[in-house]
């Protein structure tokens, strides 16, 4: 039977990596899905094979709530980790299953049991399909050449997801909310970055933001700051990434905020994003070669954020919009977390 055609964004999902080299490479795929008010659930899956210590291929899930539950926790977190004796894949479709855990093309499923304690979380979603993503490099051969140490897109970034979350004793229904699928792959990751989405305004409808500021490393070189972003809005879609664009767009992170700015043809936007630190969970991720990295996340932030036209020698905005605990941002860092606790090690 012939594999089905897959959609540019279905074929962004895919997995890339390769059992049985020994050769540096992670991959992950990460889903953040905002219920209002505060609360959020965060999916991480995540492949590795490692250049030292333990160089065995390995896997890992972790899952976050924040606001979920009734024991007044604000956040819950929990992390497991697997041999690749139990993990199974597809490379012709979107097909990721790590012990209890899955992910396909619109659906996931899973759950984590806390070893140590009662905590538990289970979850079961269905997520809308649009045919195009975002990708952050500018050019396909990026994707395919093992020059570029990481890669990254988000074939979902407008996902509206559907089902149910169990929270210990407390069950969450999950009625179109919006959310999102990213995906990462290579032989590296970052020194350090900055990368914020939103797709739920206040009051706003049909406008999608995601953007990102990173440190790429070529072999044991870091190279300067790349920032690319990604706009939707009712009827338009434009990407920030191009080398002369990526150049005169503006990133301005500072503690536990960001603002950034940039344009292309006769758009520009203006995009703020902010959270106190205990909106945040952070996790250490350790990349192939052994760095860890901090990575600390938001998915209920804060944002602002003005699309203008270009007007004769002005700007005249077209769309203003703010985000109420509904954003998400993260900073990969391997020094300061200004006050997040690392919850994961």
């Amino acid at each position: 039977m012939p594999m089905p055609t897959l959609t540019p964004a279905e074929a962004d999902a895919i997995s890339r990596f390769e059992r049985g080299t020994e050769r540096p490479q992670l991959e992950a795929w990460y889903i953040k899905v905002a219920l209002g008010g505060g609360r959020a659930l965060q999916l991480r899956i995540g492949l590795i094979q490692r250049t030292i210590g333990k160089k065995e291929a390995r896997a890992e899930v972790w899952v976050a709530t924040t606001g979920l539950g009734e024991d007044g926790r604000e956040h819950l977190a929990l992390r497991t980790h697997h041999a690749m004796s139990e993990v199974r894949m597809e490379q012709e479709i979107l097909y990721v299953r790590v012990g209890e855990v899955e992910l396909t093309h619109g659906h996931t499923r899973g759950e984590i049991q806390d070893p140590e304690g009662p905590d538990r979380i289970r979850w079961k979603m269905e997520f809308t399909r649009q045919p195009q993503g975002f990708r952050h490099l500018p050019s396909p051969w990026m994707y395919r050449s093992s020059l570029v140490p990481a890669k990254a897109c988000s074939p979902q970034v407008d996902a509206r997801f559907n089902g149910r979350i169990e929270v210990g004793d407390t069950t969450i229904e999950v009625q179109d909310a919006p959310g999102l699928l990213t995906h990462h792959w290579g032989s590296d990751i970052s020194d350090g970055w900055v990368w914020a989405h939103c797709n739920a305004w206040h009051d706003t409808e049909g406008v999608v933001f995601e953007g990102a500021s990173t440190r790429p490393r070529l072999g044991p070189l870091s190279l300067p700051t790349v920032t690319t972003l990604h706009v939707r809005m009712p009827g338009e879609r434009f990407d920030i990434n191009g080398l002369v664009e990526m150049m005169r767009t503006e990133t301005r992170p500072r503690d536990l905020s960001w603002r950034v700015s940039g344009r292309t043809g006769d758009r520009r936007v203006e995009a703020t994003f902010q959270a106190t630190s205990d909106r945040f969970v952070g996790v250490d991720q350790v990349a192939p070669d052994g760095r860890v990295v901090h990575v600390i996340t938001s998915a209920i932030a804060d944002g602002a954020i003005t699309i203008s036209g270009k007007h004769g020698r002005g700007w005249t905005p077209i769309v203003n919009a703010v985000a109420d605990q509904s954003a998400t941002l993260q900073f990969g860092t391997s020094g300061d977390t200004f006050g997040v606790p690392i919850v994961l090690r």
